[in-house]
């Protein structure tokens, strides 16, 4: 996973990326776009009817076919983005951000302290439901994350 984002960075750093933009809750289509070699997926649940819960099988999906996994949320309500980071997301994306003062709000948001506010529960997926050490998990999901 660490090796997958880390790529995805160095290809936008160098140039661009290509994505789908997908509304759908059949995994098959997002790790379709990953054999298809897309870089990564924007996971929408801000418009349409896939909820958080089914985003689970999409993040999955593009894992194992190699494809960055980023979840629209709906807004940036701190627990949507919490959500969707927990479920296993990479990264999120936040519609709706008119200024500075809630980018910051976002990205701290999205990041467990000292470098943010995120809230802590390790019985998660993206802590491998609690057996992840929860140092290597802070670490870790500061690191390999991508907030946009």
């Amino acid at each position: 996973m660490k090796e997958l984002l880390k790529s995805f960075k160095q290809k936008l750093n160098n140039g661009y990326v290509i994505d789908p933009f997908m509304k759908t809750g059949d995994p098959a289509f997002v790790e379709v776009a990953g054999y298809a070699g897309f870089d990564f997926a924007i996971l929408d649940t801000e418009h349409g009817p896939v909820s958080i819960e089914s985003m689970q099988n999409n993040i999955r999906a593009a894992l194992v076919s190699g494809i960055v996994p980023i979840i629209r949320v709906q807004d940036h309500q701190e627990v949507n983005i919490a959500k969707a980071l927990d479920i296993g997301a990479l990264g999120v994306q936040v519609p709706q951000i008119t200024n500075a003062e809630e980018a910051e709000k976002v990205v701290k948001a999205a990041r467990f302290y000292p470098n943010g506010s995120r809230g802590v529960c390790r019985f998660v997926r993206a802590a491998r439901y609690s057996a992840m050490d929860r140092y290597e998990y802070f670490r870790s999901a500061d690191d390999n994350l991508f907030c946009s």
